[in-house]
């Protein structure tokens, strides 16, 4: 019997509505908006501060929707913005007024970096007698682009069921055939009919990857055919199938076999088309790891030997040669309300009489803080690494070991570590601190437009 699932979510910026509506497409389930009678400001720091000021006196503001009879629901995802490590109230007096005995409730959230914080134990008590699977904690810079996570988290779950396409298995079976004949030095006039099918069947989504001329470059004169194929059917088509297949899961698949056969001399140049499709360091070396046991570890020892080439040192690694080399402590890890990825904060002095305060600030590779300003202004000592500067209605600037900014009382700004490299200066400032909204991933990576 098919299950009934409710979606209910309450979202102030829309981050939380687009990961709702991509959950509810996927599962064909019911959309619930929850709705506050008083809508919160629309300014940031005033939502912030009321949103603090009902978290910490528990209020539960009043609903403009009723909540409706759940009884016919079997499974409830229940979404939120993180607010203060916790669920937005207007989602704290929806779960105060629902019954929820027996079902199952998913939770989700989206962040600035500071993930579910406590929000799903606040959540578990809210509804005691549910069920509660476990949930999905999305970046809101990230939200859009969001849809291939989604996915992966509800076959996790069992919610929904990986499906593969018929078109897909054909393809894949007839490529097979053909390459089987053509290393046996036997393709034929049928083969290559068949070969002509698959390209006249032209439902594959075009992407806007580079064209792979590989082939052509290195064997079309000696092996023209294998270089058609090569460019034109594996990388021209069967690599832009994303909707059946990620590009980066085929990465993944293309990087074991790859391992597998000890075929090293292509390992290199998937490794790296793999990065460019999103698998991060750690989930190759963890692969690889797993893969030793399975393939050898003559296999495994060659391959990370590649991966420290494509990927270069490991990030423990990295953390470990900055703490070495660093001259003030790295202290511990900053407020996530205000900062995307991971950055520590050591205050070096807090001196009242000079009425400045003194603090060693670390970004990890692609780490930032929101934009801000400061009422007396502030200065930034770069001490090591690479980083970006950036006030707001100009281009930004790239910071490097003995860089120094003076930044005006009042100014807009934001800074944080490059990509690539981690960042750390001296921030000398007195009086308060104005936070805005965070630097989105579009803001950041058109920084590197900008260096072309």
């Amino acid at each position: 019997m098919t299950k009934k699932i409710l979606v209910a979510y309450y979202s102030h910026s829309g981050n939380t509505r687009t990961i709702a509506d991509l959950i509810q497409k996927i599962t064909n389930s019911d959309l619930l908006e929850i709705v506050p009678k008083q809508p919160y400001p629309e300014n940031y720091n005033k939502c912030v501060e009321q949103a603090k000021h009902e978290i910490n006196s528990g209020y539960k503001p009043e609903l403009k929707n009723n909540v409706p009879n759940l009884e016919t629901y079997d499974i409830v995802f229940v979404g939120s913005p993180n607010w203060w490590s916790t669920i937005a109230p207007p989602v704290t007096t929806f779960l105060s007024n629902c019954n929820l005995t027996g079902k199952t409730v998913i939770p989700f959230c989206t962040h600035g970096g500071g993930r579910w914080g406590h929000s799903v134990d606040d959540l578990k008590k809210l509804c005691p007698n549910a069920d509660v699977l476990e949930g999905l904690a999305i970046n809101g810079n990230t939200a859009e682009r969001s849809k291939d996570d989604i996915n992966k988290w509800l076959q996790k779950i069992r919610i929904t069921k990986p499906q593969t396409s018929m078109k897909t298995l054909q393809i894949i079976i007839v490529l097979a055939g053909i390459f089987a004949v053509m290393l046996s030095g036997n393709l034929n006039a049928q083969e290559i009919k068949k070969m002509n099918e698959i390209k006249e069947t032209k439902t594959i989504k075009e992407t806007n990857s580079k064209k792979v001329t590989a082939g052509r470059d290195q064997l079309g004169s000696l092996a023209p055919k294998f270089a058609e194929l090569n460019d034109d059917v594996l990388f021209g088509q069967v690599w832009s199938r994303e909707e059946e297949l990620p590009a980066r899961d085929r990465s993944l698949v293309t990087i074991v076999s790859l391992i597998a056969g000890g075929n090293f001399e292509q390992l290199k140049f998937h490794l790296q088309k793999g990065k460019d499709n999103g698998l991060s360091k750690q989930e190759i070396t963890e692969i690889i790891t797993q893969q030793a046991f399975y393939s050898g570890w003559p296999k495994a020892w060659s391959a990370f030997n590649i991966v420290k080439e494509v990927y270069g040192e490991t990030d423990t690694a990295k953390h470990t040669i900055l703490k070495k080399s660093a001259i003030f402590p790295l202290g511990g890890p900053v407020n996530p309300q205000w900062f995307i990825g991971e950055a520590r904060l050591k205050m070096i002095s807090t001196e009242n009489s000079l009425n400045t305060k003194v603090a060693n600030v670390t970004f990890a590779p692609g780490a930032r803080n929101h934009w801000h300003s400061h009422k007396v202004g502030q200065i930034l000592l770069v001490t090591d690494g690479e980083g970006w500067y950036q006030e707001w209605g100009k281009p930004a600037q790239k910071l490097k070991k003995g860089s120094v900014v003076n930044i005006s009382a009042n100014v807009k700004h934001w800074h944080g570590a490059t990509k690539d490299s981690w960042f750390v200066h001296l921030a000398i400032n007195s009086g308060e601190t104005e936070w805005f909204d965070p630097v989105t991933d579009k803001e950041y990576n058109a920084l590197l437009e900008q260096l072309k």
